[in-house]
């Protein structure tokens, strides 16, 4: 708030002498601070009353520039951690992309692997093989069950014929 300038003769002696000095050495700048011309006890506070208590003045003067600079450093804060947080989220959802992929590309190496690089489904088609693969699905179903070996004579009731 603006304080009203007071004119020459209105203030202490040694204000009065000092800015008149000042005007005689010509450096007028001198007299124009933030502080309002005048004794302290017009300033408007109670800091600079020596008969009040300044204390609870202070403290909620320093509360509220407390809550002032704790606000204006909050923000920052928390746009680098929205900013960080994006970026962990970021990385987990590429490292899941990148996991779902080396598991679709181990897969598709195990089948060809086990299928001879795709030559086994091929042979699939001819007749007598078809045939053949399907005769050992069947011994392998017997042989996980436990009830037969057909590759071991004698292992079931049926005897080899000659």
């Amino acid at each position: 708030m603006a304080q009203p300038l007071q004119p020459y003769g209105t203030n202490p002696a040694a204000e009065e002498t000092l800015r008149i000095s000042e005007a005689q050495r010509q450096q007028p700048g001198m007299g124009r601070t933030a502080a309002p011309v005048g004794p302290n006890l017009m300033d408007g506070g109670a800091t600079s009353k020596p008969n009040l208590n300044a204390q609870p003045y202070n403290n909620a003067r320093l509360m509220g520039q407390n809550q002032g600079q704790n606000a204006s450093t909050a923000v920052p804060g928390q746009q680098v951690k929205a900013v960080s947080d994006m970026r962990v989220a970021a990385a987990e959802q590429n490292d899941k992309i990148g996991k779902a992929q080396e598991f679709k590309n181990r897969e598709v190496a195990n089948f060809l692997y086990a299928n001879d690089m795709g030559n086994a489904t091929f042979q699939m088609g001819i007749p007598e093989i078809a045939q053949r693969t399907q005769q050992h699905v069947m011994e392998q179903a017997q042989i996980s069950a436990g009830t037969t070996n057909p590759q071991v004579a004698f292992t079931s009731n049926r005897l080899p014929i000659t």
